[in-house]
């Protein structure tokens, strides 16, 4: 039996993928979420095999939810669901995607993905595979590229920024960053974004290295104290 956890942005389609997938004898939905940090709490307490992602979160919402996924559980299978001739699948790759599942796929061979995934295997097609070579023959002839990213010296921090950066390298998500600074969750992820944004990477842990590297922060940083957040979601 798979466990699978399904991050669908619109209802109505997550509804019907959720009573397809709960159809099918091989195969469980244990929980499903409309968001990436409601779908992250409920992942802490559930166990699952494999997580697929709809790519209507969009591309920053769902590259960062592969992210904090991947850091939270880095064996954790994720699979998005989109469009094959996007190119955003390679960005869904580099940031943790164990695979993908296209949008023109019918239910049995979105089931023979899942199935094939959560036995360690990573189906793709041959014009994904060319890309994904492409991409690590881009990288390998310009290794230089990787590593000497440095944070550009004009590029300055607003205090709330340096808050949210300070309690980011202390392992808060979003929702306890906005209850520790006592703040809306939208504002905290706008103070990510832009931090993300002045530093020119994709990634919390590139800004944090950066941070640590330009001394903007201290090295270990203690993680503060919060208030937990109990997950009352019903199971689908």
């Amino acid at each position: 039996m798979v466990d699978v956890f399904l991050i669908h942005r619109y209802r109505l389609l997550s509804e019907a993928i959720v009573g397809s997938l709960s159809s099918h004898g091989a195969v469980t939905c244990v929980g499903s979420s409309d968001s990436r940090d409601d779908a992250i709490d409920q992942l802490r307490t559930l166990e699952t095999d494999v997580v697929l992602v709809d790519a209507s979160l969009g591309k920053r919402e769902v590259c960062e939810t592969i992210r904090e996924l991947r850091e939270t559980n880095p064996k954790l299978n994720i699979l998005f669901l989109g469009n094959e001739g996007s190119d955003e699948i390679l960005d869904y790759i580099e940031a943790g995607a164990t695979g993908y599942v296209s949008r023109e796929a019918s239910f049995s061979e979105m089931l023979e993905t899942i199935e094939a995934v959560s036995r360690g295997q990573t189906p793709c097609s041959p014009q994904v595979a060319a890309s994904v070579l492409a991409r690590i023959e881009e990288l390998a002839s310009h290794p230089s590229q990787r590593c000497t990213r440095t944070i550009d010296p004009a590029v300055q921090l607003t205090p709330r920024e340096s808050e949210v950066l300070q309690l980011v390298a202390a392992g808060l998500r979003n929702k306890e960053i906005a209850q520790q600074l006592q703040i809306k969750l939208p504002t905290v992820k706008n103070h990510v974004h832009k931090i993300l944004d002045k530093f020119q990477v994709k990634r919390r842990r590139e800004a944090i290295r950066l941070a640590y590297e330009a001394g903007l922060l201290e090295d270990p940083l203690p993680r503060p104290s919060v208030v937990k957040f109990e997950n009352r979601r019903r199971r689908v």
